[in-house]
């Protein structure tokens, strides 16, 4: 399919606060390795950091899952527009 877009997804962040565990710090290296193996595939990295600002309320009690409402009323309409989905 050579006219098939690949867009990679980097790691979520989380609420700090509850999800504790030292590996959670690591996400900014993990998405650091992850852009970096894009751009050696020729991928599209996707880091969508931004949508969480402010909408804690969507992370579930464990701080790390997010709630149905996050994927539709935020995270679909941010792909939408990023991606430049049905433009």
């Amino acid at each position: 399919m050579p006219n098939t877009r690949v867009v990679v997804s980097l790691l979520f962040p989380v609420d700090r606060n509850k999800a504790t565990h030292a590996e959670f710090g690591r996400i900014d290296d993990y998405n650091k390795a992850l852009r970096e193996m894009c751009q050696s595939v020729g991928v599209e990295a996707l880091d969508s950091a931004s949508v969480f600002q402010g909408h804690n309320e969507f992370y579930g009690a464990d701080g790390i899952h997010l709630s149905a409402s996050f994927y539709r009323n935020y995270w679909l309409v941010y792909l939408i527009r990023e991606l430049e989905i049905g433009a």
